[in-house]
């Protein structure tokens, strides 16, 4: 079994930070940690999350193999197929149980978006056919359905159901996954509030991606010459603010809970 030398780990990530000139804190922002858990690993009471290994190696200005190795390494020095399985097993201890990913929790939840998805789009053909030629809205209305329905795809299908437990141990307002980003400021995710962020964004995309063409179809009815011009610059901060307002409720309820 492959150990981790938390102690020699831990004044590595110590001796790097001070090369660096930065503080406990100034590593922990960078991180979306808390300076306890940096304070941690170089007391080698922890060690960080395995998603963290390449940010902290950039952070600290080494190579994800000279973290684990808590050294530096020669530049021309070359792994043996021994140190390299070594490297590989350390790497895994790091590890923990991935959050399974929403598709598979449940079909019927599937069947529903794959409604949603299907009349969003029914919606907005009709709109594109009933409406006249020349929009020059309609390039606006294209991106809030692009990116309503690209949300929703994340959060109905591919969105994780669990964070990293570092998420419950500090307080981290940013989640990472992939291409997608979410920093939900002044609000600490944790798998107390997540899955009331994941039910918030999923009736957001759903609520977004039906209603969009509707907005659209009542400003074309209502005011034609006025919407053609500026419903798209109109609607910009009202789908924000839809947008961000309920996950930002979703993660305070916990903490107002407690």
């Amino acid at each position: 079994m492959f150990q981790i030398d938390k102690e020699r780990l831990g004044g590595f990530v110590a001796a790097c930070r001070r090369e660096k000139g930065l503080t406990q804190k100034q590593l922990a922002q960078q991180l979306y940690v808390s300076d306890k858990a940096v304070s941690k690993w170089e007391r080698a009471l922890s060690l960080p999350d395995i998603s963290l290994l390449q940010p902290l190696a950039q952070a600290l200005g080494v190579s994800v193999t000279e973290l684990l190795e808590g050294r530096r390494l020669p530049q021309d020095q070359e792994l043996g197929l021994e140190q390299a399985e070594e490297l590989v097993g350390k790497a895994l201890s790091f590890s923990q149980p991935k959050g399974e990913r929403a598709w598979r929790q449940s079909r019927r939840r599937n069947l529903l978006w794959a409604g949603v998805f299907l009349s969003s789009c029914l919606e907005t053909l009709g709109l594109l056919l009933w409406g006249p030629g020349g929009f020059p809205a309609w390039s606006g209305l294209w991106t809030y359905q692009c990116m309503s329905l690209g949300f929703g795809c994340y959060f109905w299908l591919a969105i994780r159901l669990r964070l990293p437990d570092y998420y419950d141990e500090n307080q981290i307002s940013a989640y990472y996954d992939g291409p997608f980003r979410l920093n939900l400021s002044w609000a600490a995710l944790n798998n107390g509030n997540w899955p009331r962020v994941i039910r918030a964004g999923r009736l957001w995309s759903a609520a977004s991606a039906l209603c969009v063409p509707l907005v659209y179809a009542l400003g074309l009815w209502l005011a034609p010459d006025f919407w053609f011009l500026w419903g798209s610059l109109i609607l910009l901060l009202p789908w924000i603010i839809s947008f961000f307002a309920p996950l930002y409720r979703a993660a305070k309820r916990r903490e107002e809970a407690e």
